[in-house]
This record gives structure tokens, sequence and C-alpha cells, in this order.
């Protein structure tokens, strides 16, 4: 009995056992966390989902097991993730890994800008600039050129500066040039302003134009004059003209003089460089003195004939006539001009730095003529 007891316990043993293991095998097995999954592909954090399932360790290494290692890789890729737009910038950044005007690759072309160039920090690719390179306030860099969006600036300038050395290299030169004199001493200044006799170069210019065949003035009666002005630019200019011998030192002193105050003359070319033709130098409002010619309007050889006047700005500072009681302007383009109460920098005034500088060496103005009014004649009569 007792080993058929025992049989039937072990019997009833073994089948509960069977029945137990029956019952843990109809059970739904449970499936993976959803939270690995759903970290993995959307990136999501963790920390919401800690704690409702907790993945099992590693016994080895006492971290998360393959289970866990899913969040493990999504925790890294994340943060390579975050990373990874930063490190477009910090692998394109300056040394000390500053991220004030940082921008990435996608900014600029490939190959746009060279290592030596300076770019606008706003759109530089920072990689390829030198490291200590900023740009002003605006953003713009000293590069020389107007931004793509600004229209670039309009050169004003007239002609091209040169820059003389000596004396010698400025006699060189032709009237008109615009010369640096910065490397000149007073004394070297000085003597940029001269007379001399009429050369033969000088009078193939006049012949045949303010030196006509039937001139009553003698060569040995004339002087060519060089001297320095500022021009309406700003900029030092070489000035000519050809003056009577008579008045030639009285000339160069006026002009130093003028010079010294940094007066504005637009131009001062013989009046040869317009063909003698007296209307188309005043157009061009051209300083000059000798011209072969009547005077306008009259029977007489005018001063200028003489080489005893000088025209100073004649565009702004016009002849106004009287013709048959009717006030005339010449040159005509200059009649804007006749109105003297009119405020203009180059108008001639009494008490002017240009009127002292004629009047005090004995020479009258035409702007106190009283039968019509010449504001750019200056002359002086001579024995």
């Amino acid at each position: 009995m007792k080993g058929l007891a025992k049989g039937r316990v072990s019997k009833a043993a073994l089948l509960g056992i069977l029945f137990f293991a029956a019952g843990c095998g109809s059970k739904d097995e449970e499936s993976p966390p959803n939270y690995v999954v759903r970290e993995v592909h959307t990136g999501t954090t963790v920390q919401g989902s800690q704690g409702v399932t907790q993945p099992p360790q590693d016994e080895d290494t006492g971290q998360a097991s393959l289970g866990n290692s899913s969040i493990v890789r999504e925790e890294v890729a994340e943060g390579f993730g975050a990373e990874s737009e930063r490190g477009t910038v910090d692998e394109e950044s300056e040394p000390d890994g500053s991220d004030t005007d940082k921008k990435t690759s996608k900014d600029t072309s490939e190959g746009q800008a060279l290592p030596d160039e300076t770019a606008d920090t706003e759109d530089a690719d920072l990689s390829q600039a030198e490291p200590d390179h900023t740009g002003d306030e605006n953003g713009d860099t000293d590069t020389g050129q107007a931004p793509l969006d600004e229209t670039p600036p309009v050169n004003t300038d007239k002609a091209e500066r040169v820059n003389v050395m000596s004396v010698d290299g400025m006699s060189l030169l032709p009237a008109g040039t615009v010369v640096d004199i910065a490397a000149f001493s007073e004394d070297e200044l000085a003597a940029c302003f001269y007379f001399e006799d009429i050369s033969d170069v000088v009078f193939e210019r006049m012949d045949g134009n303010s030196y006509g065949e039937n001139c009553a003035v003698g060569l040995s009666e004339l002087c060519y004059v060089r001297v320095l002005h500022y021009g309406f630019d700003g900029e030092v200019h070489i000035g000519e003209l050809v003056v009577n011998r008579a008045v030639a030192q009285d000339i160069k002193e006026i002009f130093m003089e003028l010079f010294e105050a940094e007066y504005p003359i637009e131009k001062m070319l013989l009046v040869d460089a317009y063909g003698g033709d007296d209307n188309a130098s005043m157009i061009d409002n051209n300083t000059s003195s000798f011209n072969f010619r009547r005077a306008e309007g009259m029977a007489s050889l005018s001063k200028h004939a003489y080489g005893l006047a000088v025209d100073i700005n004649p565009l702004y500072n016009p002849y106004i006539p009287i013709r048959e009681g009717e006030q005339a302007v010449l040159p005509p383009d200059a009649a804007i001009y006749a109105d003297r109460e009119a405020d203009c920098e180059y108008y001639i005034r009494h008490g002017d730095v240009c009127y002292e500088a004629f009047v005090s060496r004995g020479f009258t103005w035409g702007g106190d003529w009283t039968a019509g009014k010449d504001y750019q004649h200056f002359s002086k009569t001579v024995e």
C-alpha cells in the first residue's frame, strides 16, 4: 500500500507538475517593451518609459543587456544627432571653438573663398577663412569691393595721379596732369612755379591758334608760365599760361599765393588746346591768358592779345556785356551764373583771396566795370 500510495503520490505529483507546466505554457507571452523600438525609430527620450519596465542588467558588466542596448544606441545616436549639427560648425569653426558667427559649409560654395581672401563673415565658409578674419559691425570686410547687393562706388577722379619725385620730373609732364607732391619740400614746391622764354615746342602749339599770322606781339615779349593749382577735385594739377613778360613775375607770385590758399581752379591750359577759340575755352571753364584777338564786340585789341589779362574760372564768372541796351552773357552756358547774389564757392568776389592776389599787384577786376561786367577778368596796364 505504501508503495502504491507512494506511486500514486508520485504520479499525482508528476501530473501536477505536468498540468502546471501546461498552464504556464498556455499563458500569453509579453511582447518586448515598445519603448525600445519607439526610442530607436523616433528618437524620443527614454525617461518617460523607465520605471514601467526596467531592462535586465548584464551580470558581467552591470550595464543594460541587449534589450537596453537599443536605448543606449539611441541615446548615443541622439547625442550624435545633436552634435552632428554642431559638429559641422565645430569642424569649421575658429580654433578657440567659439560659436560666434559660425556657419555650416552649406552657406558657401565649395572652393569659393581662398585662404588668403577676406570674406563676409555673415556668409563665409569659416573653414576656408583665416582664423582672425572678422567683418565690421555691418558684416562687411575690407575687401576693397562693394557688397554684391550694393552699387559699386563710382570713381570720380578725372585723371590718374602721378607720383613726382623731382622738379625735373615735373617739368616733363604735360599741363593738366594730376600730381602727388607729398615728397616735395617747400623749396621744391616753389621751384614748380616758374616762367621762361617761349620754346619751340610751346610755339608749335601756339602757331596758327593763339599766335596768328598778323600777331603784333613779338615772342620775345611773352613768357611761358608753369604753376601748380588745386582743381575742383581737390587734387594738385599742373597749370600753364602764356603771359606778357612784364607781368610774368606777378603771375607767378599770384598763383603761388592761390596755391597756398588751395584756391580751386578747374583747368589751366593754353587756349591753343581749344584751337584759340576763346568761347570754347570759357565753356570748358579753362583759365587762360594770352590770345591774340580783338576785344569782344570791339575793334580794338583785347588785353589778352598782349598777355596782360587772365580769365579765372570763366564759366562760373561770366562776361556780361551790355549790347544795344540788353544784357548778354558769355559764354551763353554761364547764364545761370549771372546772378551774383547766388551762393557759389567758385564766384570771384570783392575781398576774397583771388581778388586780393591780383588787385594787390596792380591788376583791375572786370567785376568793377561800369559798362558791363567781366567777372572772370583781371588785367594790368603797363608802360
